[in-house]
């Protein structure tokens, strides 16, 4: 079901000489797709909390792999996955610029992903995603599954979010 409409997109690790442009990619898309779900507030707390130099280093000392997502090594989009267990990797951050969403992007980067999990024997993709989301759709289009609904305590906010899970053995 996945394979359909694919662009070939790079996904290019990252370590931190270019966690900048993970940076700079996070305060494009950031704004226009959170705004209109969790508000202006929330959005530039959480991109100063999750999205400095500081966060994105310990962020990638703790086991978070960057990836920038280029087309025609344009910048489109970005990815940070983490080993949580030796059967289970979690999609930590995934977005695409607007200009590219719907064009197959999400697609191909998600194709590489599972590329990554079966080299690694990994059984299940894990990620979150804002109950409010529109994103929420297309990742059920590419299999996953909600697993949990979850309230988030985070600072002053409270992160609303579905657990969704893709098992590589039904893949």
């Amino acid at each position: 079901m996945v394979e359909r409409n694919v662009l070939n997109i790079r996904m290019t690790p990252v370590n931190d000489s270019g966690l900048e442009k993970i940076k700079y990619l996070a305060y494009k898309i950031w704004p226009e797709v959170y705004i209109p779900i969790i508000g202006e507030k929330q959005v530039e707390f959480m991109l100063s909390e999750r999205f400095n130099k500081a966060s994105l280093q310990k962020a990638r000392k703790a086991g978070e792999e960057f990836y920038v997502l280029e087309i025609d090594s344009v910048a489109v989009g970005f990815l940070g996955l983490r080993q949580v267990e030796p059967e289970k990797i979690r999609i930590e951050k995934w977005y695409l610029t607007k200009e590219v969403r719907g064009k197959g992007l999400g697609k191909s980067s998600f194709l590489k992903v599972r590329e990554i999990a079966g080299a690694r024997g990994v059984k299940k993709i894990e990620l979150n995603v804002h109950r409010s989301n529109p994103a929420f759709h297309f990742y059920r289009t590419l299999g996953f599954q909600v697993s949990q609904e979850v309230d988030i305590p985070y600072f002053e906010f409270v992160l609303t979010d579905f657990v969704m899970e893709y098992n590589l053995d039904l893949a």
